[in-house]
Parts: C-alpha cells; structure tokens; sequence
C-alpha cells in the first residue's frame, strides 16, 4: 500500500515537475496576460518554487529522480559537445533579446537620444555625409562620442538602411560573450557543471538585461571584446590581445579607462612590466588625443563636452583639490544615496564572489569609479538599468570566476571535495543569479507587444510614411527613432532653437515627454505661426505639420553647436 503510494505521488510530481518546466520556458516569451490579469510577470519566484518541488522530487526518491522526462532531456542535451551547448544558447539569447528589442522599438519606447542619434550617423555616412548628426546640433557624431567602429556597419546599411540593424547587432554582441567567458571559466576551473553555471548565470544577468534591452550603444561591443582580451592576455598571446585592445578603441571614448585598468593588471598581476607600461600609456594617449584634440575639433568646442560629468568642479585639477583638501567628499561619493542599492544590484547576481580575486580588482574598480563619479552630473550612471555595466559587468564575471577558484583551491582537499565544493559553488551561483533576475522576458515582450496595441503603432508608423524622405523633420524624442534617415531631424524637446524651422513638426500627445498638460497651446501656436495641417488621426494624438514657409538655407546655413 505504501509503495503505491509513494508510486502515485512519484508520479504526480513528475508531471507537475514536466508541466512547471515548460511553464518556466514559455516565461521567455510570454507572462500570460492575455488569461491571467497582470500576467505571471516575476520569474524568480517561480524559479524557487520549481526548484522547491524539484528538491521534493529527489528528496521522495533518489534513485528514479533521472527518469523524469525533462531531467532525460537536460541529460540527452549535456552530452552533446560544449560548442554545440554554446551555440544553442547564443542564438536563444539572439532571439530573446533582438524579439524584445524591436517589440520595445515598434512600441515607440526606444530614443531619439541613443538609438536615432547612431543610426542617423551611420546612415547619413552611408550617403556620403560622413558622420553628420542634427540631433547633436548640426556637427560630427564624433563630437558627442568617438565612435570609429560605426565606419565598420556602414556597409551594413548600404545592404539594407534599416535601424532594426543596430537591435540585432547589440543582440548578436552580448550573446557571443558567452564564448569567451566559457574560455575564461575553462581556464581556471575543472568543473564543467560550474563553468556553465557562469554561462547560465550571464543569460540571466539583469544588468547584461539592462544593456542589452535598452537603446543601441557601441558599448554592447565592450563586452566581448573585454573578455577576448583578459583570455589572450592570461595566455600570454600579445598579437591577438593587442588585436582586441584596438578593437575596444574603436568603440567609444571612455574605452579609455578599461585599457588602462588592463595596464596596470598586466603590470602586478601578471608581472609583465613592458606590456602592461606599454597598454597603460598607449590608453593615457589616445584619451588625451580623442577628449583635448579630436572630439573639440568635431564638436567645434574649445574642450571636452563631458568635462560637466566632474562631480567638484569644471577641471580635473579643481576635483583634485576639492578630494585633498576635503576626503569626505570622497566617502560621501562613494557611499551617498543609492550608492548600497547599486553595488548589490551589479555584484549580487554573482554571488559577491569577485570580491574574493583581489588580483582582478583593478579590473573592476576602473569602470565602477567612473560610473560612480559620472553619477553625480548623471544619475543614470548608477543604475543597471542602462549601457554603462557594460564597462563593469565583464571584470565582475572574471573576478568571480577568479573568486570560485579560490575557494576551492582553499577548501578543497582531493578531487571529490574539490567536485563537491564546485557543485555548490555552482548551485549558489545559479540561486543568486535567480534571485536578482526579477521579472521575466515574456513580462517585457507582453508589456512591449500591448505597448504597440495602445498606441496604434501601424496607423501612426503608416502617418509617418507619409512625409517626404527628404523632408527636414522636428518630432518628438520617442518617434525620432521611425523619422531618423534624413539630413535633419531634431528633436522637439531639445531644440527650442531650430524646432519651427523645418518642414515639418510631427507631434503625439501621448508621446511629447515635455510639456504634455500645454500639448493644446503647443498646437494652437504652430497654427498660429502659419503650420498647415497635413494629417490628425482621428483620436486627436497625432499631429503632421507642414510649414509653408520653409527655408532650406536656413538649416544650411546655420552653425553647428553640440547638444549633449
């Protein structure tokens, strides 16, 4: 009697074990909102409830816990080679991230800002004006970031102009980091379970999410690149670390300050004194050579226009002297408002292991300081919900790797306690990166697909199609992005200056980010400047201006000053 039992409720956990699963699976693309009000939008919690009834499972029988069916398959899977494991969750990470990021794209939620302000560099580059940006006041983008690795997807958009482009390559970018990370880990650790717990642990990575869900930005670059050349740094291959290193340059200005903090590591941790010299001032030049020289003579400033970014003054000699002659100031910067919030956001998903590698802290702290000191004049600086982990995140995921070795070269006595230790090294790792996932893709790709529902994305993104292609455009932040492959586009909340003289002003109430309760007197005043209406959908939301007094010379002609 007991036996059938204990049979039957084997049995029934099985299916449930079977059926949870799945459900745990479809979370990826779905919270299941269209049946259930509010949908199923917290992935963490029914990780732990799944693992819960999973402990159950294997604490009611040990010896059948590999017959249930989805164990089968997780087993049939892990004997295929690593590279084809790898391979599998690249491209499932590509699908998640690329199908919420144009879902996020088409629910008018990415900016004029970041996404528009790249594409229209690139594109406008591909029609021969190299560079050429009006959303940053009619100068080179390399005026607001040194960005050379955009000449590399010119191509791309000869091929096929589409921003959709930018989306899938950040897509494609974070996911191939998993290749190097997997070589890193392989370095140092034996375990396979705990080498792709690491790998789990990326995918899950909230602050990866933040770079990954938000705007295009060349940063996504970094992070591959970052691991490709700490490998072949550690494995003492110079010519393809060098490679990496320039390939890092090309990305952004402020790679700067992760080249250097490869330099010093070089220098003390891995005891190559010419190397690590020669990295340190090869980053200390092309920093002063990209802030002093190049990005002044394309933004037509006399200096950096980041230099506002300094938390104690205009100069770096005035922050200098503010720190010297108050350390307090130093304390309350690093540990101010939010400051705790932040720190365990970007280390608790790894379990705070990388504090146990001291010698790859430099590694990260390089990055943090920034982002720390860049906070004070940019709040957005200090959260993970933005491209800036994408500095960080890589050297934290070194150091914890690094940070696991050391616990088990410490504890572990013998091959078996060595595998024990990295088992449950792993199982806190993959616990930890649960906890701080939160909710889950399916909740943001619901959110994104009835965001393109709400605001009647194919009738305004048919209204739009309607205004010339050479047509001079001011519109507001979020549909700057659907407007962006002209010569000049602007943006309404930035450009008091220049937004009544192009040829048309497109407007959305439900979209203008400034000003929303004048939106009426907003209206009024252009018909009152003599605008013509082109088009008003029939909700009283979107507004098509034409101005019948347009004068091409006068954007011409007009001087370029950065907007940043």
């Amino acid at each position: 009697m007991k036996n059938k039992i204990k049979s039957g409720m084997i049995r029934i956990l099985n299916l449930a074990l079977n059926i949870y699963f799945i459900f745990l699976i479809s979370l990826f693309i779905t919270d299941y909102s269209f049946i259930i009000n509010g949908g199923v939008s917290n992935f963490s919690i029914q990780a732990f409830i799944f693992l819960f009834l999973l402990f159950i499972r294997w604490f009611v029988e040990k010896k059948t816990f590999g017959d249930i069916l989805f164990i089968k398959i997780i087993n049939k899977v892990l004997k295929a080679g690593d590279f084809s494991i790898l391979v599998f969750i690249f491209l499932f990470f590509i699908v998640i991230f690329s199908t919420i990021g144009i879902a996020r794209h088409l629910a008018f939620s990415s900016s004029g800002c970041d996404l528009a302000a790249t594409d229209l560099a690139i594109w406008n580059t591909a029609q021969g004006r190299i560079m050429f940006s009006s959303l940053i006041g009619n100068v080179s983008h390399f005026g607001g970031h040194f960005e050379p690795v955009l000449f590399l997807i010119t191509p791309l958009y000869l091929l096929w102009p589409n921003i959709v482009i930018l989306i899938l390559l950040q897509a494609i970018a974070l996911g191939a980091a998993i290749f190097p990370l997997y070589l890193i880990a392989k370095l140092r650790l034996k375990s396979r379970f705990l080498i792709f717990a690491f790998i789990i642990a990326y995918f899950f990575s909230r602050p990866i999410r933040g770079v990954g869900f938000l705007d295009f930005h060349t940063d996504s670059f970094l992070v591959p690149l970052s691991l490709f050349f700490y490998y072949f740094l550690v494995n003492k291959k110079t010519k393809f670390a060098l490679l990496a290193m320039f390939s890092m340059l090309l990305c952004k200005e402020n790679t700067t300050f992760l080249i250097a903090g490869f330099g010093i590591f070089t220098f003390f941790s891995l005891k190559n004194r010419a190397l690590g010299t020669a990295i340190f001032i090869i980053a200390v030049f092309v920093w002063i050579l990209e802030t002093n020289i190049l990005m002044p003579f394309f933004s037509h400033t006399k200096e950096f226009p980041y230099l506002s970014l300094l938390p104690f003054g205009k100069t770096y000699g005035e922050n200098i002297t503010a720190v010297i002659n108050n350390p307090t100031l130093l304390i309350n910067l690093i540990f101010g408002p939010g400051k705790i919030d932040f720190y365990l956001k970007i280390f608790g998903p790894l379990g705070f292991l990388a504090f146990l590698s001291p010698e790859n802290y430099i590694l990260f702290l390089v990055p943090l300081s920034t982002q720390i000191i860049g906070s004070i004049g940019h709040p957005g600086m200090q959260t993970i919900s933005s491209h800036y982990p994408a500095h960080t995140v890589p050297f934290i995921f070194i150091a914890s790797i690094y940070g696991a070795g050391w616990l088990i070269d410490k504890f572990g006595k013998n091959d078996k306690t060595n595998k024990k230790i990295s088992f449950f090294i792993a199982l806190y790792l993959i616990i930890t990166s649960l906890a701080f996932y939160g909710k889950s893709d399916g909740h943001k790709l619901s959110k994104f697909i009835q965001g393109v529902k709400d605001m009647r994305s194919q009738e305004v993104l048919w209204a739009l199609k309607t205004i010339p292609a050479n047509a001079s455009v001011t519109t507001v932040n979020r549909l700057v992005p659907h407007l962006s492959h002209r010569k000049y586009i602007y943006m309404w909340e930035n450009s008091p200056d220049l937004r009544y003289l192009t040829e048309y002003v497109v407007l959305h109430r439900r979209l203008i980010e400034t000003d929303k309760e004048r939106f009426d007197q907003i209206i009024a005043g252009l018909k009152e400047r003599g605008f013509k209406a082109a088009y008003t959908d029939k909700y009283n939301d979107l507004f098509i201006f034409f101005n019948p007094n347009y004068n091409k010379e006068l954007l011409e002609n007009r001087q370029g000053k950065l907007i940043i």
